[in-house]
């Protein structure tokens, strides 16, 4: 059974998950050190699919059936936006509530 925690790294899931929340946490951490080339290296190597739940478990949103480059994009303008205000996407959405 998967158990979901709040972390101050984010939301994370314990059980089947470990691999997707490792590469979550890397995400997250790159964000808020403020290291865009670093997160960008995180996402790279993995296509839509195996992405989304990533992106999902560090706060991230993501558009469904979409090609690639359009997907990409829509994600890497939030972890853009997370880098520079040294946010991970949890902490980002409540910074666009805010403001």
């Amino acid at each position: 059974m998967n158990q979901v925690v709040r972390t101050n790294e984010g939301i994370f899931s314990q059980g089947q998950g470990d691999y997707l929340d490792k590469i979550a946490r890397e995400l997250s951490a790159a964000c808020r050190a403020g290291d865009l080339a670093a997160a960008y290296r995180v996402i790279l190597p993995y296509d839509p699919s195996e992405l989304t739940p990533i992106a999902f478990r560090a706060g991230f949103s993501c558009i469904g059936a979409r090609p690639r480059s359009q997907y990409m994009q829509h994600l890497q303008r939030q972890i853009a936006d997370a880098a520079r205000l040294r946010v991970d996407g949890w902490e980002l959405r409540n910074v666009s509530k805010a403001g």
